[in-house]
Parts: structure tokens; sequence; C-alpha cells
């Protein structure tokens, strides 16, 4: 301090003489450049060298803001990257565990090595907390982690939850899922467990806009998510949302289209509504559509007009002479409508096709209504032995 007072005395004792040595001679400046002159008194030229020297401290002092608000906007967006790669971390750990963290090893590697294990280590204490039964513990320990990583509080919550699921869904637990899913529609962690959810208790219909994300991030296996989506379908039937199969068609997304479980819940629907008409006729045009066994097999357990499905699968027979599905569905038509004897040579053609033990059982009944009770008596005998090998080959397998 001191030191500044005896240079700005100094300073002011050099202002003040140069003052005076102005005022007794002040002259002029002359500025001369490839023939151009400018020529100006003293006071004119001191004031134009104050005027440079305050635009150049503005400048200065205005690139050096600049550089340092770019310094720490730099740092900034650093800092929030790292704060995701941990959070995408930590997410991953969450909803997938170890196979999770590895999925996002080399961006996990990159983090604060202090910053990445505190709070990992907060997580894995808690899941053995989990494991031991100490849930008041475990609770303690992701309380402490969301005070020291406040910003990856919404991760440690669903993981929270995630551990509380593991030990089974109750309404409680699904009341928080839905308040996480309504505030973080587009977490993936979150997404995942309200799958879980979702599928444990049925409600399907509540899954609609999460799959197509899901299915996006590959976090559920596309096989879990095609259940999942003929399930809502399945509930878009039963509810009455679709009245034509047309009209299901149209909802079901290209690769569940042809899916014979949706159609098939669709004419059960229709049969158990008293709507038998409307099967039949849904049946037989996607039988017509495409061949499919077990629509075929569905075809013979209908009594809507027995004469003319009787008729129309006969046709069916010229191009699947060997098919056991039709095979079965014509005998049993037959056998319906009184015709005993294309019901048993029906029934026998099935035999050299596929000998099971329903079929055996069937002929057998329809031979006793012939009155040839030697084949009822072989065919039934057949299908007693067919049973006991059944048995015997599921103890050995269970054995095993």
């Amino acid at each position: 301090m001191f030191r500044w007072l005896i240079i700005s005395a100094v300073l002011t004792v050099l202002l003040v003489l140069l003052g005076l040595w102005i005022v007794k001679d002040p002259g002029y400046v002359l500025i001369a450049y490839a023939g151009f002159t400018i020529e100006t008194s003293i006071w004119v030229g001191l004031f134009l060298l104050f005027l440079a020297f305050v635009f150049a401290y503005v400048a200065v002092r205005l690139w050096g803001m600049c550089r340092r608000a770019f310094r720490t906007l730099k740092q900034s967006r650093n800092q929030r990257k790292k704060e995701n790669l941990l959070k995408e971390s930590v997410t991953s750990f969450s909803t997938e565990g170890q196979k999770g963290l590895v999925r996002h090893q080399a961006q996990f590697d990159r983090l604060p090595e202090k910053r990445r294990g505190d709070l990992l280590s907060h997580i894995q204490e808690a899941e053995i907390h989990q494991a031991n039964n100490e849930f008041k513990l475990r609770d303690e320990v992701l309380e402490d982690a969301i005070r020291r990583f406040p910003r990856m509080e919404d991760e440690i919550v669903i993981k929270q939850l995630a551990l509380d699921c593991s030990r089974g869904y109750s309404e409680r637990r699904l009341d928080k899922l839905e308040e996480l899913i309504s505030r973080l529609p587009k977490h993936p962690g979150v997404q995942s467990l309200y799958f879980q959810a979702c599928s444990k208790w049925g409600l399907y219909s509540n899954l609609k806009d999460v799959i197509p994300q899901l299915r996006k991030r590959g976090i559920v296996n596309s096989e879990e998510l095609d259940q999942a989506e003929i399930e809502i379908y399945r509930q878009d039937v039963d509810s009455g949302a679709v009245s034509t199969i047309t009209e299901l068609k149209k909802k079901l997304p290209k690769r569940l289209r042809d899916h014979q479980g949706i159609v098939i819940h669709f004419v059960q629907h229709l049969r158990a509504s008293g709507d038998q008409a409307q099967a039949l006729r849904v049946l037989e045009q996607e039988i017509g559509r495409t061949w499919n066994r077990s629509f075929v097999e569905l075809y013979g357990m209908f009594h809507v007009d027995i004469e003319r499905q009787l008729q129309t699968a006969k046709k069916w027979l010229s191009n699947h002479s060997d098919d056991s599905a039709l095979l079965l569905t014509l005998a049993r038509l037959s056998s319906r409508n009184n015709e005993l004897e294309a019901a048993r040579e029906y029934y026998e053609m099935l035999v050299r096709v596929n000998p099971s033990r329903d079929v055996h059982i069937e002929l057998a009944e329809v031979c006793l209504h012939l009155g040839q009770k030697d084949l009822y008596e072989s065919h039934h005998k057949r299908s007693e032995q067919l049973l006991l090998s059944e048995a015997l080959n599921s103890s050995v397998m269970a054995a095993d």
C-alpha cells in the first residue's frame, strides 16, 4: 500500500512538471505519412493519445473477459459431460447390474477415480445390505449417496426402487413407478422397471407408449416385448375395442399381423360372445389366405353348420392330404355329422400319420358306435400303452 502511494506521488509530480513545461512552450504535433500530413496542437494530441489508451485498455479487458467466459463455459460443459457419463453408468449399473456397467466401461474409465468409486461403493454397499435383509441400513446408505451426489438423486432413487422391486411388486411400488414414469417418461431405468411391473400385474395397456422406446434402446429382449404387445392387443379384443379382424390387423404392427395367437384369441372371443358364425368366417378367411394347422384344428371344434364345414374342409384335402390337423378336423366333423364310416377312415389315415394317444381314444369311440368291438378294444389298448410309455419317458426325464 505504501509503495503505491509513493509511486502515485512521483507520477503526480512528474505530470505537474510536464504541465508547467507545456504551458510555457506548448508546441505542436505533426504526423506525416505517404504525402499526407496532420498537424494539431499538443493538447489535442494528448487527448487523442488518451482516447487511444482508453480504447486499447477496454479492448484488452473485453478480450480477457471473453477468454475467461469461454474457459468457464468449456469447464462447465466438460463437467456436465462427466456428470452425464457418471449418470449413464450408474443408470446402467442400477438397471442391468454388472453387465450394464461393462457396457459403459470405456466412458466410465474416463471419470475421476475417486468420484466414480465413491458412488458405486455406495450402491454396492446398499446391495450387500439388501442381500442380508438389512433394509434400513440399505436406505441409509442410499440417502447418504443422495447427499454426496445431489445431481444423481434420480438414479439413486431408481436404484432403490429396483432393489425394492426385486423383492416383489406391490401396489405401493407400482404407484411409485407411476409417479416416476410421469416425471421421467424417457428414462431407460424407469421404463425397464415399469415394464417389469406392468407385465407382472398384467397391466399391458399401460405399456403402449413405453414398448417402442424400449425396443429402440434394446434394454428388454425383443421376445418379451413382442409377448407384451400381443397381450396389449388381446386386451383390446377382450374390451371390445376392435370388432372385426380387418380392424384388428390395421392396429397390429406388421411383424404381428400373421401371429396365430392373436387371431385365435380373436376367434375364441367371438365364439365366447355367441357370434360363432362370424368366428367361423374369420377362420375360413385366414385359412384361405395362409395355411395354418392351428386354425384348421380349431375349425373342427365349431358346431355352426356341420354340413357346410365338412364340404369346405374336404376342398382343402386336395392340397393337404397328409396334414394331420386337417385329417383330425375331417374325422371330427364327419363323426358329428353321423358319417361314422367316413370318420373311421379319416381316423385310420390319421393314425398312420400321427399315432397319438388322443387319436386312438377318439377312433375307439367311433368303432364302439359302429359296433366294431374288436377294433374298439384294440385302439383302447393301444391308447393305454401310449399313456404308459409317456409316463415312463416323463419319469426318466425327471430322473435325469
